[in-house]
């Protein structure tokens, strides 16, 4: 994935109705993009970019 402005070798995903988390197999980063109802992306806000989730590596 390159809209980070790096790219990052995804080795795990996982896809919801409106969701999607991504694993970087480098650095062990969880990255998530998508619908925010109910929490499902780890963090505040609703993004269409991946962006990091904060205290998962």
């Amino acid at each position: 994935m390159s809209t980070l402005g790096h790219k990052i070798a995804v080795t795990q995903i996982a896809v919801g109705a409106l969701h999607t988390l991504a694993l970087d197999a480098t650095s062990g980063m969880v990255y998530s993009w998508g619908c925010n109802d109910d929490g499902a992306l780890g963090r505040l806000g609703q993004e269409n970019q991946p962006r990091r989730i904060d205290g998962l590596e």
